[in-house]
């Protein structure tokens, strides 16, 4: 959608894919789940005191998004998932 005049998303044959209305709903979902997983991502990595170390960041990063690709999407089961391959459980 371009933001400034409200039109449609436009599909690859050049047909009106969704209209301004579901756009909008797209891109808020999106960035409701954004925000979920940073909080997610914050949180564990205060629990497991690595705030400034960014590699370690990045690793936890990596492994909730692939939870989240593989249907995990509830932030606290995501959470709980996360801390427990953290402890060295298996996450099952």
């Amino acid at each position: 959608m371009n933001e400034s005049n409200g039109s449609n998303a436009t599909a690859m044959d050049g047909s009106a894919a969704f209209g301004p209305a579901g756009v909008r709903a797209m891109a808020f979902v999106r960035t409701e789940i954004c925000d979920d997983l940073n909080n997610v991502l914050t949180r564990i990595c205060e629990d497991l005191n690595i705030v400034a170390d960014m590699t370690a960041k990045e690793i936890i990063a990596i492994r909730l998004i692939e939870l989240a690709q593989s249907g995990i999407r509830d932030p606290a089961l995501l959470r709980r998932r996360l801390l427990d391959e953290a402890a060295g459980g298996t996450g099952c």
